[in-house]
């Protein structure tokens, strides 16, 4: 099957491979950032922008490629809260990186780092959160299966088709992560809620807590079912030519 190079993905353990090289090699540049500036936000943005940055990229690229509008808005919103959960993941894991730094170089890291932190988790989270939300609903609305992933770019064409089947196996889906942290972080309001409850209270918060929890899982299980694809063929179709090999392959 003779496909253009520019669709042509590396393999998936190489691919992931040079996307940690990259995340650790902004860490350091952060690194080198903070030692310059003594700011430790301006330091962990590198890592923050480098982890979503491919995400968002892909996001923007679907949105307008795609002819089916609907999938195109849907899958562009699930990847771009993937960019914001792996933008706020990444952040933190800088943020707690220059903190050791700072440490091991004698230096008093700010008392702002808690702040920080929490911020950067507030925004990624809240951001993926709210947009993993919204498109899960239109996803049902719309009987859509969702199989997304970063690297969308190398294994569609420009119609949006799959160009090879067994690429898509070697991938994660994305969608997983997004509505896992949706969920997660919905949970937390009530959770929250709870542990501020006066302490009078343990017997309602220690009842109450394994529901919220068992209620979660249960949610995931049911929305999961109409709204993650389990194989990337049951969101895009595969290309012409790879349609016949297999159907070939089939009468063989």
């Amino acid at each position: 099957m003779n496909v253009s190079p520019q669709y042509q993905p590396a393999g998936s353990a190489s691919a992931e491979l040079k996307a940690f090289c990259g995340l650790v090699v902004s860490i350091a540049l952060g690194i080198a950032v903070f030692l310059v500036t003594d700011n430790l936000a301006l330091g962990a943005l590198l890592a923050s922008v480098y982890a979503g940055w491919r995400s968002f990229c892909t996001a923007i690229w679907i949105f307008h490629s795609d002819r089916q509008r609907s999938r195109g808005w849907i899958c562009a919103a699930f990847l771009l809260a993937t960019a914001f959960w792996q933008g706020a993941a990444a952040a933190v894991v800088a943020l707690l990186t220059l903190v050791l730094v700072a440490n091991v170089n004698g230096q008093v890291p700010p008392m702002d780092t808690g702040m920080w932190i929490l911020i950067r988790l507030l925004i990624g989270l809240t951001g993926s959160a709210l947009i993993g939300v919204g498109a899960s609903l239109a996803a049902v609305f719309c009987s859509l299966r969702v199989w997304v992933h970063p690297r969308l770019t190398s294994l569609l064409n420009p119609k949006m088709e799959i160009i090879d089947t067994s690429w898509g196996a070697s991938y994660f889906n994305h969608a997983v992560f997004v509505l896992a942290t949706s969920l997660g972080t919905l949970l937390m309001i009530p959770l929250f809620y709870l542990l501020t409850r006066n302490v009078l209270d343990v017997l309602f918060v220690a009842v109450m807590f394994p529901c919220l929890i068992f209620g979660a899982v249960a949610v995931y299980a049911w929305i999961s079912r109409m709204v993650v694809a389990s194989l990337a063929v049951e969101c895009w179709a595969p290309a012409s030519e790879v349609l016949d090999t297999v159907l070939s392959e089939e009468e063989l």
